[in-house]
């Protein structure tokens, strides 16, 4: 018998949208927008699964914060406490629009950019990523010629490298925050920070960035070959027919674009906050990657594809033969039961921005089953990842986030254990060097306060 998922809080511990917005005075689609920017929580209404409750003492607390507010001084003590975990923005920004269930790059709609990535018809010049780039980088949406990475410079920095970009050696996001500053030391205009300056420098970074992902050295640079970064990619990860790895360019094109920017997150906070002392936009894309590679950030990206390669185990598809889908479905939804009955987390599922469903995720994993249904070992390693994303839905009401739908995506490409990190840092060095010159153009230092909570200062006794 299967357990039913759990309902979350009472209604008595939850109020409608209605009564929160009254409580807060605000409208209803104010309240939407604190939720989609993570400022107020919500949960499933177990009466109705259309609907929302917002916890109540989470909107008390809020409509304290307000009225503190209209005290100076106590508003400035009380919103500094929680600004910066999950709190009110502290900066603002012209890059990257967040909603409920989209989201759009200096107002164009991402995911219809990103959907037109996955087209089989011939991309732009350069990529739909690469125009994508340009345009978080100088804010318009060109037809661009592709970025290479015959630049003089990054073929320096690759040549004295090898070593550390061979196989077995560093992967590729670590070796782009090891070799980032090492590029900028050798830009005559490193210190230069005027916009033009910090664009020529972020279209060498990709550059860097793209060529350590496909494992090319000096003596083979991604600019000597052929279109887009998205098409260098699928040429080195997904091997197969022509066709098979067209498909896998557009998926991968679609992937880079959707995870381009995504507002003022971990990474991009990090860079900012490196960029306002002045530090070179080497240094501070460097510390933004530092923070994607982290184990709560695009390192998630690990854990979910162990858990789909366990998955596939347990449907049987390790061997590669062919499989009964019904069984299959039947042993991965028997799979994240004994899970869930130990307390094990389940990785890549659950966004707070996105309670309703990461839209990233939901787009790539669409296009991929699309794309990819005539490419059999690919439809059945998808197949699989549908039933392990049902599964732990119907468990814990979590949807899939853009973490499950890049591990689920590389697994079918047959690419390496580090891809899918790589193509999440691959595509999100573009919105680093976005905030980076953003925060230039700023002038201004990011240095929040400490609330203080250790022990009382030492009062010294007279001798």
């Amino acid at each position: 018998m299967i357990a039913k998922p759990a309902t979350g809080p009472s209604a008595a511990a939850t109020l409608t949208a209605e009564q929160a917005a009254r409580e807060l005075g605000i409208s209803r689609r104010t309240l939407y927008a604190y939720v989609s920017r993570g400022l107020l929580a919500s949960v499933p209404d177990p009466a109705n699964v259309r609907t929302r409750r917002y916890p109540a003492a989470a909107v008390r607390r809020m409509a304290a914060l307000r009225d503190a507010r209209r005290d100076p001084a106590l508003g400035a003590r009380t919103a500094a406490r929680g600004a910066l975990a999950w709190g009110e923005p502290v900066l603002d920004s012209a890059i990257t629009l967040l909603s409920p269930d989209r989201f759009h790059y200096r107002g164009h709609d991402a995911l219809a950019l990103a959907e037109q990535a996955a087209d089989p018809r011939p991309a732009p010049r350069g990529g739909h990523f690469e125009r994508v780039a340009e345009l978080l980088l100088c804010g318009n949406l060109p037809g661009v010629t592709r970025i290479t990475a015959d630049d003089e410079i990054v073929s320096r920095v690759l040549a004295s490298a090898g070593a550390l970009t061979a196989a077995d050696a560093l992967p590729p996001v670590r070796a782009a925050v090891t070799l980032l500053p090492l590029l900028g030391a050798q830009d005559r205009a490193e210190a230069e920070l005027r916009p033009a300056a910090v664009v020529a420098a972020g279209r060498r970074m990709l550059a860097l960035v793209c060529a350590l992902a496909c494992g090319e050295g000096a003596e083979d640079r991604a600019g000597q070959r052929p279109g887009s970064i998205a098409a260098r990619l699928a040429a080195c990860w997904a091997a197969g027919p022509p066709g098979e790895v067209a498909a896998f360019t557009g998926l991968f094109d679609c992937a880079l674009v959707l995870l381009a920017d995504h507002e003022l997150n971990t990474s991009a906070f990090a860079a900012r906050v490196v960029a306002s002392a002045g530090a070179s936009p080497y240094t501070a894309v460097a510390a933004g990657l530092a923070a994607v590679e982290g184990a709560s950030h695009g390192g998630e990206t690990a854990r979910v594809t162990q858990a789909l390669a366990d998955a596939e185990s347990a449907a049987a598809l390790a061997d590669a033969g062919p499989i009964d889908a019904d069984a299959a479905r039947e042993a991965v939804r028997a799979h994240v039961a004994r899970r869930v009955r130990a307390a094990d987390r389940i990785p890549g599922f659950g966004h707070r921005l996105y309670p309703d469903g990461d839209p990233r995720a939901r787009l790539l994993l669409r296009l991929a089953r699309t794309r990819l249904a005539a490419t059999a070992r690919a439809a059945q390693v998808l197949g699989v990842a549908d039933a392990f994303a049902a599964a732990v839905h119907e468990r814990t009401g979590r949807h899939p986030t853009v973490d499950y739908a890049l591990a689920a995506l590389c697994r079918a490409a047959g690419a390496p254990a580090h891809a899918p990190l790589t193509l999440f840092a691959l595509g999100r060095t573009a919105g680093l060097v976005a905030h980076v010159i953003e925060q230039y153009g700023l002038g201004r230092m990011l240095r929040p306060r400490g609330q203080y909570v250790g022990p009382p200062p030492l009062v010294s006794k007279p001798r």
